[in-house]
């Protein structure tokens, strides 16, 4: 079988060397390999540091995402695709755990959610690195997988119509769903890719995170979710809650000239949230010593979460 690694850029010289460098430097002689880097228009030196690494380049006028990955399976000829974002690094073994994917006819995708590098260089990264990953990660059936390292039995992404490039965000979500439809689709932790642009301050950590809400929850508005999402709708709502009961409590001291009780239960129901994921966290997989920092983490997450919920919402009913 021949394996296409399309990965979609603009902008991306900081990344794309290493990103391509890591693929090359994983394929097996066992599987014929071609890279595509798909170009949105780059102004910097991502192109020349491509074609430096000998890769083809696919000039595409910038739209969507979406787009410039249908272009570069169309520019593409593998049996299977894999799509990898330009600021991801495969970890070794990737290309054989993926393709032993498609030994079973029936599997129609696959891939792996990206991983948090350990060794981030400030305590955000690392302690977000931490929290994010599963002590015990495990093969499951899904039905889809984030874009960074999704791979597709080209068979299948063209009966559905590829990603929908109308769609901005959303995109990969949309596409597992339609290509599950067809076989499973599996989640290995052997298919690993590191992603390298993580926030590395509290400020930076809530605007990503209030990007991904904004995702999930026009996923969740559009009916494409789970069971298992459930929770990551919920517990916005719940901290949204306790916040806005915060600030009724804070109106209700300024009017009395006294802090009220109501006040002081309004805080703690809202930051047990926040609480009771770091006490999870430390029990499954220890590290008390560093509890303060995976508190403010969480407590910036659900923040930004809720700050999400709220955008989408406001958004939905204009």
């Amino acid at each position: 079988m021949k394996l296409s690694v399309i990965i979609p850029c603009l902008n991306e010289e900081s990344f794309i060397g290493d990103c391509i460098r890591s693929v090359k430097q994983d394929s097996s002689e066992a599987y014929d390999v071609e890279i595509i880097v798909v170009d949105a228009g780059s102004t910097d030196q991502t192109v020349a540091i491509a074609r430096s690494l000998g890769v083809r380049v696919v000039q595409h006028a910038r739209s969507t995402i979406a787009a410039q990955r249908n272009a570069g399976v169309t520019a593409s000829g593998g049996d299977v695709v894999a799509f990898l974002d330009a600021d991801c690094t495969v970890a070794p073994g990737w290309t054989q755990s993926g393709m032993d994917l498609f030994l079973d006819h029936e599997v129609v995708g696959g891939g792996c959610p990206p991983s948090v590098p350990l060794d981030g260089t400030t305590w955000v990264q690392r302690g977000w690195s931490f929290l994010k990953r599963k002590k015990r990660p495990k093969r499951m059936a899904v039905r889809w997988i984030p874009s960074a390292n999704v791979w597709v039995r080209r068979t299948a992404f063209e009966e559905v119509g590829g990603f929908n490039e109308e769609l901005e965000t959303c995109e990969d979500a949309d596409l597992g769903f339609r290509i599950s439809s067809l076989g499973p689709m599996v989640s290995d932790p052997k298919i690993q890719v590191y992603h390298h642009r993580e926030p590395e301050n509290l400020l930076e950590f809530f605007k990503k995170e209030i990007w991904h809400g904004k995702h999930s929850f026009s996923g969740i508005r559009s009916g494409r979710w789970t069971l298992a999402e459930v929770p990551s709708l919920v517990a916005p709502i719940y901290f949204f809650a306790g916040v806005s009961c915060i600030v009724i409590a804070l109106v209700d001291c300024f009017r009395r000239s006294q802090v009220t009780p109501f006040f002081g239960f309004s805080v703690l129901v809202t930051i047990a949230l926040p609480v009771a994921y770091t006490i999870r966290a430390i029990l499954a997989k220890g590290n008390l010593v560093r509890s303060p920092q995976y508190f403010l983490i969480y407590l910036t997450y659900f923040a930004a979460r809720s700050t999400a919920m709220l955008v989408s919402l406001l958004s939905f009913f204009r």
